[in-house]
């Protein structure tokens, strides 16, 4: 009694993750091989990789700009444009009802996002007026989003595309003109980068159909590729600027 009560409890549990047809044909049948099924199992299983592995993305990042005690190159249009971007991502997944393995490291990453907004707005003394701006645009997302009628959702994603443009070349460009990638994390590009990679593949089966999500992470990727070689190109440069900035640090607390 024990074997096929724990196999029905398997089944059920696996169902909410890769779908009661596959749940029954791998667990329920015991066709473990089955092409179709392992197909959906690894594509879930990437996916919600990605949403472990989102959690701590940008960690190095948060870490580096704590540790450094400043935010010098990294550019705040990139940094503004990257929190609305994951934002309006996140809400439309999640008013379309797409499975969260397709696209959950959104959530993560707009947290890590708004946390790496907040160091900015510390190291830099914003003003009451700056962040009272910013925190107003946000609701004003999120109340628009959800007033969106279903044929007008895929406008969310469409809109990401200029912030994504923002957030990702205003990075390429600041680097490109200061010569430096400054205390932008190495770790956590190369990380984005390959989740993107990955989310690619994800989301071309998971969202079958919907060309504007494909889309997005395509985009998403190639930039992240373009930051990856930067850090790589400048890695020189950017030690040598970061230790003159240090120098500079203690000529200041000296004189």
């Amino acid at each position: 009694m024990g074997g096929p009560g724990m196999l029905d409890f398997l089944e059920t549990v696996a169902s909410s993750f890769i779908g009661s047809e596959c749940a029954e044909t791998l667990i329920g049948r015991g066709e473990l091989l089955d092409p179709s099924c392992l197909k959906v199992l690894l594509v879930k299983g990437v996916g919600f990789a990605l949403i472990l592995g989102s959690m701590l993305v940008r960690v190095p990042q948060i870490l580096a700009i704590y540790n450094g005690g400043g935010v010098e190159g990294l550019s705040m249009a990139s940094i503004y444009a990257d929190v609305p971007s994951y934002l309006l991502a996140v809400l439309y997944h999640a008013l379309q009802g797409n499975p969260f393995s397709a696209w959950g490291e959104l959530a993560f990453l707009l947290l890590q996002s708004v946390i790496i907004l907040g160091q900015c707005w510390y190291y830099r003394k914003a003003s009451f007026t700056e962040v009272f701006v910013a925190m107003s645009v946000a609701a004003c997302m999120i109340g628009g989003s959800s007033s969106l009628p279903l044929e007008k959702r895929s406008l969310l994603l469409v809109a990401t595309l200029p912030f994504n443009f923002a957030a990702r070349g205003g990075q390429v460009w600041a680097n490109f003109r200061q010569g430096h990638t400054g205390r932008l994390s190495g770790i956590s590009t190369a990380l984005n980068f390959l989740g993107a990679a990955a989310r690619v593949f994800t989301t071309a089966i998971e969202v079958k159909g919907d060309l504007w999500a494909l889309t997005v992470v395509a985009i998403g990727a190639t930039w992240n590729g373009i930051l990856l070689s930067q850090i790589l190109v400048y890695r020189k440069a950017t030690r040598e600027a970061l230790e003159q900035g240090e120098k500079d640090k203690q000529k200041l607390k000296t004189s």
